[in-house]
This record gives structure tokens, C-alpha cells and sequence, in this order.
């Protein structure tokens, strides 16, 4: 006989939770289906949202909308669903039991793929770092990474969806803004962008820009002390195949320096909140065809395209 599994059975519980806020709170009615630009060609097509800052309190209000703009996410199909970090807001695990319960809900077999920001380090104004060490925030984020189907021992690693290889750095310490990545990560960056096919592009997925992208221009608003090694990496397999590298953090609607290319084949996609910006269920749409890659803006719970979108073209 199967032991009582407490875990799962929470799951099942919050998931049916949330399915009864939702149409409680008009989810079920919230955003619409969308279509790529040119199906017949699309390679891959991915969601990108950062800075959810899930809660434990499952009817709070941030709760309530982001259940809108997982239920907006969901009335089209997606390979992936990239989550730029900041999952949840203190690394609780109550916190992370309803991001579950979203994700059992709405992801539609869509690949997860998480990454560590400075909230889910325990990096934040709530508590202490001896109220919260960085051990058991890691230890949860990664109990997430194999709920997502991602067995890794590490908070950061690197997977393929639909041949196409994303690369999720992840800080190795609690800050309360920033990040420290190893020089064992780096090298490991540096092997897995020297691995990824060079006939495809590279994605590498960060919570924070490195220093000087995207407007990250104070020290509490950028990746950290490796940013300058981060960016040498980068350029350094940019010269043979595009990179994109797609952050959050910032909490800053699509504008000017959202969009950005320092050098040739690099490029720097920084999200708004998915929590905070424009309402709620603000990200974006990516698709990728043989030639470019298409970045969509779009706010998941009105269901409308935000902008021009930005192109990569390779």
C-alpha cells in the first residue's frame, strides 16, 4: 500500500483552492487565445514572466491576479513558461504550495523553467539571514525544480525545449538585491554555451542585467560583483551564434532600455513584473523561427499585445 503523502495531498487541495477563487474572481474569463505571427514556421513559442512574488496567503489580492494571469496565459498553447525570478516573495514554502497549485491549474503540459531571484535566496527586507538561511531557501527552490521536473542538486542548471537550450544561472548566496555566481558557474556557463549547437540561438535566463544593461545601472538594481565576467562569456560565444539573455528584477514596464544589444549577436531582454506592472499578467510571447526569434509584449489577463515587440534576427 502507497504511504499518505502529505505533500501531494496539499497540492491537491490548494489546487482546488485556487480553481475555486479563480472562477470566483472572474479568472476564468480573464485574457483570450492568441496565435504566433507565422505559425506554419514557428520552431518553439515560450512565455516569459518574471517577479511573480507569489504569497502564502492564497486569497490575498497578488494572489488573485496572478491566478488572472496564469488563467490568461493559459488559453493558448506554449513549449515553455520561463519564470525569471522572484517566484515567490520570501522563500516560504507555503509560498511555493501556491505557485504549485497555479501551475498544476493552468500550465497545460507546458515545460517550467525556474530561476532563483534574490527573494527566493531569502534575500529581502523580511526577516533575518538567521531567521532564514540561505541553505533551507535553496533547499526549497530546488524541492521547485523537481517538481518541474528538473533533477538537479544545484540552483542553477541547463535544459532543452524543443531543441533549443536554456541556460538558468541562479545566485549561490542570500544578498538582499544582487547575486554572487561562482567562478565553478561561470566555467560551467561558459562549457554550456560552448556545448549549445551553433546553428541555434542560446538563452540564458538570470533574474538580475548585468551591470550597465537594461538601466541596471546602481548596485542594488544589477546581477553583482560578476556581471563584467558574465558579460565576457557572453560576448565570447556572441561572436559565433546570438545569445539572449532575458532577466527581471527591475520591475519596469517595456520601454527605451528594455530591449538592448551591447554587442553583435548579444542581446538583453529585461521583464516588468508579472505581479506589479500594468495591472498584472504583464510578459511576453516568445517564438522562434528559423531565421529570428519574435519577443511579444503582452498583458496575459487583458489579453492585449503591449507594443512593438522587439527581433532578433540571426
Amino acid at each position: 500500500m502507497r504511504a499518505y503523502d502529505p505533500f501531494t495531498a496539499l497540492d491537491i487541495y490548494k489546487t482546488v483552492v485556487v480553481a475555486v477563487q479563480g472562477a470566483c474572481t472572474g479568472a476564468d474569463s480573464a485574457g483570450k487565445a492568441y496565435s504566433p505571427k507565422e505559425p506554419d514556421r514557428i520552431l518553439m513559442n515560450a512565455v516569459l514572466a518574471a517577479d511573480l512574488h507569489t504569497d502564502g496567503n492564497t486569497f490575498r489580492d497578488r494572489n488573485v491576479t496572478l491566478t488572472k494571469a496564469f488563467a490568461g496565459v493559459s488559453r493558448s498553447p506554449a513549449d515553455a513558461y520561463i519564470l525569471a525570478g522572484d517566484i515567490t516573495n520570501s522563500a516560504a514554502e507555503c509560498e511555493y504550495v501556491n505557485l504549485r497549485a497555479m501551475i498544476n491549474l493552468f500550465r497545460r503540459g507546458a515545460r517550467v523553467v525556474p530561476e532563483m531571484g534574490n527573494h527566493d535566496s531569502g534575500g529581502t527586507s523580511v526577516g533575518t539571514a538567521g531567521e532564514k538561511p540561505f541553505s533551507v531557501a535553496e533547499a526549497r527552490f530546488r524541492a521547485f525544480l523537481r517538481y518541474c521536473g528538473v533533477p538537479c542538486e544545484r540552483n542553477y542548471y541547463s535544459l532543452e525545449v524543443k531543441g533549443f537550450r536554456f541556460i538558468v544561472l541562479g545566485t549561490e548566496a542570500m544578498y538582499n538585491d544582487d547575486a554572487y555566481l561562482s567562478p565553478a558557474q561561470l566555467a560551467w556557463l561558459d562549457r554550456e554555451l560552448s556545448d549549445a549547437p551553433d546553428s541555434r540561438p542560446g538563452f540564458v535566463i538570470a533574474h538580475q542585467p548585468p551591470r550597465g544593461i537594461n538601466g541596471a545601472d546602481k548596485p542594488e538594481a544589477c546581477l553583482g560583483a560578476q556581471s563584467d565576467e558574465v558579460l565576457d562569456v557572453l560576448k565570447k560565444h556572441a561572436a559565433k551564434k546570438p545569445v539572449l539573455y532575458i532577466s527581471g528584477h527591475m520591475h519596469r514596464e517595456f520601454g527605451e532600455r528594455s530591449f538592448e544589444s551591447p554587442a553583435p549577436g548579444l542581446y538583453f531582454l529585461n521583464l516588468p513584473s508579472f505581479l506589479y506592472d500594468d495591472g498584472g499578467g504583464l510578459g511576453a510571447a516568445l517564438e522562434v523561427y528559423p531565421d529570428r526569434i519574435l519577443i511579444r509584449p503582452r498583458n496575459f489577463i487583458r489579453g492585449e499585445w503591449s507594443g512593438e515587440g522587439y527581433v532578433v534576427k540571426y
